[in-house]
């Protein structure tokens, strides 16, 4: 068995003073571990090993593996299989001798393995250091280890918990990321939401026409300033009272409107009727309903638009007069045309008789232009009468080629177009 001297209590404090880990530097604090332990115990190789997720790893070794880590790793694993399941310390002086623990790797025989143990008794690793002659370990030796080991599974367990504090943070800062995006958004739409408002506000502000709004249990939402002009009444009064313009209304109008607008339909709510200003004047109008609805299709808010419309239904009613009117003066015409016909149809027969008396020259010529001015002033009752009859128009197909060939010889007739050179082109087809 092979002597190893054992190393000075002032190394072993110098080495472990030496030991300081810093936040996300995992990887050369244990390679430094793996050194010191294989120095201080005057073993050949140690490493560093990890266990996560039912599988193992080495991370650090007191000599470079470099891609035969893995492969090295598999030979003595039943070994440190032992350690991690146990959470003891695994100490073989002679592999070849005692193999109740599995097969070292090769060329090594003396194995002591010692447990990674967080600070809640979570085994997470091991610290396995191997010699190739035969040796025993003290108990200052394994205590030493022990030591080691500590250092490593608060180094791991701190890393992994910087690790998750990291991917938090991470996910945190998406997350932040997302809801300032989505704050973003939402103040984007806002402000648009402010400004189509404004917008709506404005329009509805400047119009002619009342634009108001209720709730759906009947409670005055909005109201333009228009009211005060179209109603003669204050808003404040309709904020005040939401069954306050009903009561302006006619009497005689109320309940005909104040029944359409809650026991009819509300889509189609369109209806004309009185109100009673305070001075005491009486004004026309036209009020139209349409609901407004949410997002599950209830209706949540009633709008409408009234307006003044007397002007209008009095222009109305004047231009009925004046064709009532008219029509009286035709009627008067082709009366006093019809009276005027029947003598002058005896007058143009006595001159006609007149055509077959041998007459002197001259009495001819006062003759002929005496039945000339007869017959213009029969053409020009007839006219009068033409356009006092109400005319019925009567549709029928026109032909446009044979039509616009037709008006062509009256316009060439025409002083103003005599010369001028008009060509028309008809189209090969009937064009009605």
């Amino acid at each position: 068995m092979t002597e190893i001297s054992q190393p000075s209590e002032h190394r072993t404090l110098e080495v472990l003073s030496a030991l300081s880990y810093r936040t996300g530097e995992l990887n050369p604090y244990l390679h430094t571990i793996a050194v010191s332990v294989s120095e201080l115990i005057g073993v050949d190789w140690s490493v560093v090993t990890f266990c996560q997720h039912g599988s193992e790893r080495i991370v650090a070794s007191s000599m470079d593996l470099g891609e035969a880590a893995d492969q090295l790793y598999s030979l003595h694993g039943s070994l440190t299989v032992t350690v991690l399941r146990t959470g003891q310390c695994v100490v073989v002086e002679d592999a070849l001798a005692c193999r109740d623990y599995g097969e070292p790797p090769e060329g090594y025989r003396a194995y002591l393995g010692v447990p990674l143990q967080t600070p809640v008794g979570e085994v997470i690793g091991t610290i396995c250091s191997f010699h190739c002659q035969v040796r025993s370990f003290n108990a200052e030796e394994i205590q030493l280890v022990q030591i080691f080991a500590e250092r490593a599974a608060t180094a791991i367990d701190n890393y992994q918990l910087y690790q998750q504090q990291q991917a938090a943070n991470q996910e945190l800062k998406q997350i932040n990321e997302q809801l300032q995006a989505e704050i973003r958004e939402r103040q984007e739409m806002e402000v648009a939401l402010r400004q189509s408002e404004e917008q709506l506000r404005q329009i509805a502000e400047n119009l002619e026409q009342v634009f108001w709004m209720y709730s759906h249990d009947g409670q005055p939402i909005y109201i333009s300033p228009a009211f005060e002009k179209v109603w003669g009444q204050t808003i404040e009064n309709w904020y005040a009272d939401p069954n306050f313009w009903w009561k302006v209304i006619h009497p005689e109008d109320r309940e005909r409107a104040y029944n359409a607008y809650y026991h009819g339909d509300t889509l189609k709510f369109d209806e004309e009727y009185r109100v009673i200003h305070p001075d005491g004047s009486v004004r026309m109008i036209r009020a139209q309903a349409f609901p407004i609805y949410d997002e599950a299709g209830h209706i949540y808010r009633i709008a409408g638009i009234s307006e003044d419309i007397t002007e209008r239904k009095q222009a109305e009613q004047d231009r009925l007069k004046a064709i009532s009117s008219l029509a009286e003066v035709g009627e008067l015409a082709a009366m006093i045309v019809h009276e005027i016909r029947n003598p002058l149809t005896t007058v143009m027969m006595g001159l006609n008789s007149f055509k077959r008396l041998d007459l002197p020259e001259s009495f001819r010529e006062r003759l002929a232009l005496s039945l000339e001015e007869a017959d213009r002033l029969r053409n020009l009752l007839s006219e009068i009468l033409f356009y006092a009859k109400p005319q019925a128009l009567q549709r029928a197909p026109v032909e446009l080629n044979q039509f616009i060939t037709e008006i062509l010889e009256s316009i060439r007739t025409m002083p103003l177009v005599m010369s001028r050179h008009i060509k028309f082109v008809p189209v090969p087809h009937a064009v009605t």
